[in-house]
């Protein structure tokens, strides 16, 4: 009699399979069962380019680029006739539009009052000052620009 080859998992295999399964479901999957954190890091990521691209703009248009914030917004606009408003919508890279939209559930914290990159980068007060701002999202650390330099971090 040939003994044939026994085809298949062991039970104690099963069993570890099921096991490992059941702590990685336990510690991973909370994680993706709140994309909050996840959409924060990423509007993080999207201001501090669209303020980059607001400084670059400013120095190689030689124009002024006005930025004012909400509570769920950036919006960007272009002073094209050198007066003192900005009125031209400053369209973000690779989109159409000038505003950039918060997620669900993500927020700017305390956002600064509308202020502008001058045309060699800078930010000022009215006075000449430069300033120094801080831009919050909830659950992300600060972003700030330093008004001297134009420095977006």
């Amino acid at each position: 009699m040939s003994l044939c080859a026994a085809k298949g998992f062991t039970f104690p295999e099963l069993v570890a399979v099921v096991v490992v399964v059941a702590v990685l479901a336990v510690v991973v999957a909370p994680r993706f069962a709140d994309l909050t954190t996840f959409r924060a890091a990423q509007l993080r990521e999207q201001t501090l380019a669209a303020l980059r691209f607001a400084e670059k703009g400013a120095r190689s248009h030689r124009r002024e680029v006005c930025v004012a914030f909400s509570a769920t917004q950036l919006t960007l606009t272009i002073n094209h006739d050198r007066g003192y408003t900005c009125t031209q919508p400053f369209p973000l890279p690779g989109s159409d539009s000038n505003i950039l939209i918060a997620p669900p559930g993500v927020t700017y914290v305390s956002p600064p009052s509308p202020f502008r990159f001058r045309s060699d980068g800078t930010v000022r007060d009215p006075s000449g000052n430069p300033l120094t701002l801080t831009v919050g999202i909830s659950g992300q650390p600060p972003i700030t620009i330093y008004g001297a330099t134009g420095y977006v971090e």
